[in-house]
């Protein structure tokens, strides 16, 4: 499996360009950003919600593959994850899909990258 390598700079008119060359040397493709974006001069006086504190259905991507694992909770997401972590590490013989993916299959799940794919409202 082939992964793709980026090579990300700002954008900026007649010079990003020039990096293009660069990039096909060290085989890599090119993204830009963009330096100034309205977000970073306008802000809203509320506070961040931290989606790991609510109860949701999620998913974990492995870090090298194209697998994941869907789990749902009733609990904290941020506490149900760490359960899952700690199992993992202390390879307690669980018999969680999660856990044995991991150690059977040798899954690396990326766990700052989990995605919510629905919430539970009360």
């Amino acid at each position: 499996m082939s992964i793709d390598k980026f090579f990300t700079i700002p954008y900026v008119k007649a010079v990003s360009e020039s990096f293009r060359p660069i990039t096909l040397k060290m085989n890599s493709k090119l993204a830009y950003t963009i330096p100034n974006t309205l977000n970073k001069y306008v802000k809203r006086d509320k506070d961040q919600l931290n989606v790991l504190l609510n109860q949701e259905v999620y998913k974990i991507f492995c870090e090298d593959c194209e697998a994941s694992y869907v789990g749902q909770t009733k609990r904290k997401l941020k506490i149900r994850l760490q359960e899952h972590e700690l199992d993992i590490n202390k390879n307690t013989g669980s018999s969680t899909i999660i856990t044995n993916s991991h150690h059977r299959i040798e899954y690396n799940f990326d766990w700052n990258n989990v995605k919510i794919l629905d919430k539970e409202f009360s």
